[in-house]
């Protein structure tokens, strides 16, 4: 999973149909949301806001909790409790029975203030291994824009793919890539720097697709929009299966129901990872 869950400092703020409702009420229904789509490693962006005081919890700590110690948080940015501590803002939580963390894992700047978070994984019943990245690339419509966002990406597959390289692993990259194909936009930069280095939109090659018509982003709308642009996507090697691909929502009658957690709804892809 996929899953931009809105930075605490929005709350109160008017977006999209409303108010952004204050983050103790959006945490328990991003809570939701996770255990019913019950995955298995989730990339969380914009975590990394102060719950309470400073250098206390960050808000990707305090959603790990609401989620009832089911999910470890990878080690990949220095802790607030240390000094010359750092906060990216992108977080890797992974399920404690099914997945065991090894090897080295941390942030690689990426450029234009962005980061990406890694870690190495192995399923603890088939001890298939993978490299699982999570990234947050730079907002903001138009051209140039575009081409950052192309060289951010880039630059992440040149650094992770020299990881992945050196412990022989295939790569699983998620995130909110901020780049899509409608009219805000010259060229969707990341999906042509991953095609061209042969990685995979589970959303484009998935057998089975679940409310693919609805925008990855909600924009905080209580109806949210349905023209099939996504922002947020998970991008695989080619040794990766791709098995379905959705959108974690809770609707009735094409509106989102009870607090909105986000302005962007989780994206949940089912792969296979070869052992």
């Amino acid at each position: 999973m996929t899953y931009n869950i809105l930075e605490l400092s929005a709350d109160g703020h008017h977006e999209g149909s409303g108010v952004v409702a204050p983050w103790s009420e959006r945490k328990p229904a991003a809570a939701a949301l996770i255990r019913r789509a019950d995955p298995d490693v989730i990339a969380i962006q914009e975590g990394c806001d102060w719950v309470g005081r400073p250098r206390g919890k960050r808000q990707v700590d305090s959603l790990r909790a609401a989620l009832g110690g089911v999910y470890a948080l990878a080690h990949t940015e220095r802790s607030p409790n240390l000094p010359h501590y750092f906060r990216t803002g992108v977080y890797i939580l992974y399920k404690k029975a099914e997945y065991r963390a090894y090897g080295h894992s941390w942030h690689w700047a990426l450029g234009n203030r962005r980061w990406a978070a890694y870690q190495l994984l192995e399923n603890r019943r088939t001890h298939a291994r993978f490299l699982f990245v999570s990234t947050h690339l730079l907002v903001g419509n138009g051209a140039p824009n575009d081409r950052r966002r192309e060289q951010e990406t880039k630059t992440l597959l040149h650094k992770a793919g020299r990881f992945a390289r050196a412990h022989h692993v295939p790569v699983i990259y998620a995130g909110d890539f901020n780049s899509d194909s409608d009219g805000h936009h010259a060229f969707n930069g990341p999906a042509i720097a991953m095609r061209q280095a042969d990685f995979t939109n589970a959303l484009k090659v998935a057998k089975s697709r679940t409310r693919a018509s609805y925008n990855s982003a909600n924009q905080y709308e209580r109806r949210p929009p349905r023209a099939g642009d996504d922002i947020d996507y998970v991008f695989a090697s080619r040794r990766v299966t791709v098995k379905s691909w959705r959108l974690v929502m809770r609707l009735a009658h094409g509106h989102l129901v009870g607090v909105i957690p986000s302005d962007h709804n989780p994206v949940l892809a089912t792969l296979s990872v070869p052992y």
